[in-house]
């Protein structure tokens, strides 16, 4: 049944996509409604939904990754080296500046300064140096801004070669600080070029602003940042209509293949668990365990490790509901994909009262779990699937100002009475 509802969903997919194809160039009302109807399928399918949502805070993730913040934190003392020796070489003196200014017409004002030198267009050599000393105010997007930076500390070497000015005393330091901060240039472009989804979040930032100005964007009625910072801005250049439509097709183009690659391999993970919640809380919830039975956990385990391995995926570690394992799944194939892994914690609370600390107890044992697995298996998911499997009249709700990156929470009615009549209710996770 699954893998039947993936396969009607790719069909529905490259049929929404066909409809981009066929677009006419020559209206351009019909290119901004059919591709705001095409985002409109992928945001509204729940099994597409977190995809495009995570893909649309790429570049957000990845400014907050480790690999990236100790780039940009060598970057910025390879910066802070390159502006001392520009000073202590005297490349603020005043017979580099004259020359300078008059062969280059001046130095732009990358950074925005304040009162500039020339109605707003011109900084002196000294506020760009300075403004270097301070960076983090000035740079929030390193990988656009250091081109830039590059090329005005290559021009200002150039000229001091060409009037003859002596800064390699020192074993050419700065020829070296400045391939050292070329390569780490390099390590933040070859991060976004190679990491699999980056062409095809490139793609969905020039989308999405097409979506937020149509009437399907209320019709989905997602929160302010529930989608990323990109789609506040519309960055397409429209040198013609025809221009226009041969680039939305090809951006269409590689979501709609991203998405078709996410649901093909198995990366619905999120559909699921969805599948799993409905299969317990309406198909075996009679079978579940009742509040004064023993062996509660052992019994949950069964029924959860049951439906998962009739899913197509295989337990490596034991399920264990309650105890200090992580229980690890994945897609049976000749070669283990572990990005293609699931990793789930189950806890049960039949008959057991829950507490709010013992909530946050229960996600920050699960974010462990992860963080000790991913410890061996570097490449496994970034998600932890904290199950909360529970009886009693009062349904657990989760508020809606939880957020965590690592772990997902879902609380599953396994009851003697029907989900739909339990009274009053229990928030968790809330501030």
């Amino acid at each position: 049944m699954y893998n039947m509802r993936i396969d009607v969903i790719r069909k529905e997919l490259e049929r929404r996509f066909r409809e981009v194809e066929k677009l006419d160039e020559n209206d351009h009302t019909e290119i901004e409604e059919t591709v705001s109807k095409f985002l409109y399928f992928l945001l509204s399918d729940l099994q597409i939904r977190d995809f495009i949502i995570g893909l649309s805070h790429f570049d957000e993730d990845y400014i907050r990754s480790e690999t990236y913040q100790n780039i940009i934190g060598e970057i910025k003392g390879v910066l802070k080296n390159i502006t001392s020796e520009l000073i202590k070489y005297k490349f603020t003196g005043k017979k580099f500046k004259n020359t300078f200014n008059e062969i280059h017409k001046g130095l732009g004002n990358p950074f925005n300064l304040p009162k500039p030198n020339v109605r707003g267009k011109y900084i002196t050599i000294d506020r760009y140096l300075n403004a270097l000393k301070k960076i983090d105010n000035y740079i929030i997007d390193y990988a656009n801004e250091l081109d830039g930076i590059i090329s005005t500390i290559n021009k200002f070497i150039d000229h001091a070669d060409d009037i003859n000015m002596n800064y390699n005393n020192n074993n050419n330091k700065l020829l070296k600080l400045l391939m050292l901060l070329q390569s780490n240039k390099v390590r933040i472009d070859s991060y976004l070029d190679y990491k699999a989804e980056y062409e095809s979040a490139s793609s969905l930032y020039q989308l999405l602003p097409y979506l937020k100005t149509s009437h399907y964007w209320y019709l989905l009625n997602l929160g302010k940042s529930t989608l990323g910072e990109s789609i506040k801005v519309r960055t397409i250049s429209r040198k013609s209509e025809f221009s226009v439509q041969l680039f939305l097709i090809d951006e269409c183009r590689q979501v709609y293949h991203a998405v078709d690659e996410y649901l093909l391999t198995g990366k619905s993970k999120s559909a699921l668990i969805e599948r799993l919640k409905t299969y317990c809380m309406w198909i075996r919830r009679d079978d579940f365990p009742k509040a004064n039975a023993e062996g509660k956990e052992d019994k949950v385990s069964k029924i959860v490790s049951e439906f998962i391995f009739n899913q197509g995926y295989f337990p490596i570690v034991r399920f264990r509901a309650g105890k200090s394992e992580p229980d690890i799944l994945y897609e049976p194939s000749g070669v283990v994909h572990w990005d293609n892994s699931v990793l789930i914690e189950l806890k049960q609370y039949i008959g057991k009262t829950y507490s709010k600390k013992q909530f946050q107890l229960d996600v920050g044992q699960a974010r462990d779990y992860l963080s000790i697995v991913k410890g061996v298996k570097p490449d496994i998911g970034d998600t932890v699937y904290l199950l909360v499997f529970y009886a009693g009249t009062k349904r657990f709700i989760l508020d809606e100002s939880f957020s965590d990156d690592k772990v997902q929470v879902e609380f599953i009615y396994v009851g003697e009475g029907s989900p739909s009549k339990l009274k009053g209710e229990i928030i968790y996770g809330s501030k």
